[in-house]
C-alpha cells in the first residue's frame, strides 16, 4: 500500500481488505482518497496491476476525491 500512497495525487490509502472467494479466486479492496487533479485512470490502473501481480483477480475500489 505504501507504493500507492506515493503516487501523485493520492492523499491516503485506507481500509484494505482481502479474502478468498473460492479456490484460486482472491479478492481485494481498498479506499483511495485522491486530489481532484489526480489522474484517476492511472491510479486505478496501477492499483489493479499491483493486485494482479499478487494473484488478486477481483478488485474493488472506493475512490474519494477531496476538494
Amino acid at each position: 500500500m505504501l507504493q500507492l500512497s506515493q503516487l501523485d495525487g493520492v492523499y491516503s490509502v485506507q481500509q484494505p481488505y482481502f479474502w478468498t472467494l473460492c479456490s484460486n479466486v482472491y479478492v481485494g479492496g481498498l479506499k483511495l482518497e485522491v486530489s481532484p487533479k489526480a489522474d484517476t485512470k492511472f491510479i486505478l490502473s496501477h492499483t489493479h496491476n499491483m493486485f494482479a501481480a499478487v494473484s488478486i483477480t477481483v478488485c474493488l475500489f472506493n475512490s474519494v476525491i477531496l476538494v
